[in-house]
């Protein structure tokens, strides 16, 4: 009986374990999710305050990267500065080469004009000539004294520059020389003469700087204009468009010019302009300039790589219309002349050792003379003993100035 009693009360008990056991296992599973759950959400948190510092941390460092690239700019203006400063300081110490870097530097300047009555200015009012322009913007711009000199010569060609610069006994040293002509020159034989100009400065002027400017009254790049422009970049320096400063004007050529040819003064500040904006580039970029031995473009040129002139003062007036010269020796080489075109015109006979090898007639309808300077002949001269000029009137003959050689042999 007993033995029953206690086989129904450990029954009794066993019945009540298996309950109590899921109920405990229930119990600590609810804990452990409670605090599996507590741990995700603070992870979570931890998690979600991670994503923000690493926004913030990725924002910073964009921030950042944007700050070094604007560093790494700032400092490559400051290098390009620094060169630049370089380059002034070490000019300073050996003193500037050529005109853009004496400008630079506020060192005074010389300039030079070669060219044709475009490059004298005709057409414009008092002050209003590109060249005066210009020399007061160097001026005002620089803080140095600009003296330019214009030995410009309206009506002549290329020829007559290459003359001019020759005969050009100032003790001055040009450090600049701008190059205007085109208009009165024909197509047979300018290149020539032009590239004459250009190495007769090359040869006169240490690392004298060079400007071409192409003639706006050509209105269309005409076979010399390409030549020009051919010319200055075998030789390195800048020509300045004016037909296309013309063009891009928006107002017409009748607009900007006096009569067909030549500017009015507008169209003469366009040309100050744009030659402005050349020097101002080449200033800012502290362009040194040495004169470099470059060979010609064209072989005879080296025509021109020769010259001599007979002064009038040295020749004999034997008559009101006549003028002889002596020669010691002979002289072999292509002539020219330095005169007058007179009213009304005239004309001119050469002779050499008596014989006579060239005769001219000139022609102008305008009431007042004309400095001239132009070939007599393109043939070889040759001369032994004597020459003489035998002209149509007194006023040609009192205009006579000299005679050039060329090419001598």
């Amino acid at each position: 009986m007993s033995n029953n009693k206690d086989s129904n009360k450990g029954f009794r008990y066993k019945k009540y374990i298996l309950p109590l056991v899921l109920a405990v296992v229930i119990v600590i599973s609810a804990l452990i999710f409670l605090r599996l759950a507590s741990s995700i959400s603070k992870a979570s948190t931890v998690l979600n305050n991670v994503n923000e510092e690493l926004g913030e941390s990725a924002e910073m460092i964009s921030g950042l990267n944007s700050k070094v690239r604007t560093l790494q700019e700032e400092n490559a203006g400051l290098e390009e500065e620094n060169a630049l400063l370089r380059q002034e300081i070490k000019a300073l110490q050996t003193g500037p080469v050529g005109f853009y870097q004496k400008l630079k530097s506020g060192r005074d300047v010389n300039v030079l004009v070669v060219g044709d009555s475009i490059g004298g200015g005709a057409g414009s009012t008092e002050g209003n000539s590109w060249d005066e322009l210009l020399k007061d913007w160097i001026e005002s711009t620089y803080y140095c004294r600009c003296s330019l000199t214009n030995i410009s010569l309206g009506g002549n060609t290329s020829y007559a520059g290459y003359v001019s610069e020759m005969l050009l006994d100032d003790d001055t040293e040009y450090d600049l020389a701008f190059i205007c002509y085109g208009e009165n020159d024909g197509t047979g034989g300018f290149a020539k003469e032009y590239e004459g100009i250009i190495r007769g400065l090359n040869r006169k002027y240490k690392n004298c700087a060079l400007i071409s400017i192409l003639e706006s009254s050509q209105k269309t790049y005409t076979r010399k204009i390409k030549d020009i422009i051919t010319l200055a970049g075998h030789y390195g320096f800048p020509a300045a468009d004016m037909i296309e400063a013309y063009e891009n004007s928006g107002k017409s050529f009748e607009d900007l010019c006096v009569d067909d040819k030549h500017p009015n003064d507008e169209g003469y500040k366009l040309y100050f302009e744009t030659l402005r904006n050349i020097i101002s580039e080449k200033c800012e970029a502290y362009e040194k300039h040495e004169t470099q031995d470059i060979a010609p473009y064209d072989e005879a040129v080296k025509e021109y790589d020769s010259f001599y002139y007979i002064n009038s003062e040295d020749c004999e007036r034997t008559d009101e219309l006549t003028w002889d010269i002596s020669f010691n020796g002979k002289l072999s080489g292509k002539l020219g002349i330095n005169h007058e075109l007179m009213p009304g015109g005239g004309s001119l006979e050469v002779y050499a050792d008596g014989e006579l090898i060239a005769e001219e007639s000139y022609e102008w309808d305008y009431d007042y003379p004309l400095k001239a300077i132009h070939k007599i002949d393109d043939s070889t001269c040759s001369v032994s003993e004597s020459m003489r000029l035998k002209f149509s009137s007194k006023e040609m003959a009192d205009a006579f100035k000299g005679l050039v050689f060329t090419g001598i042999e």
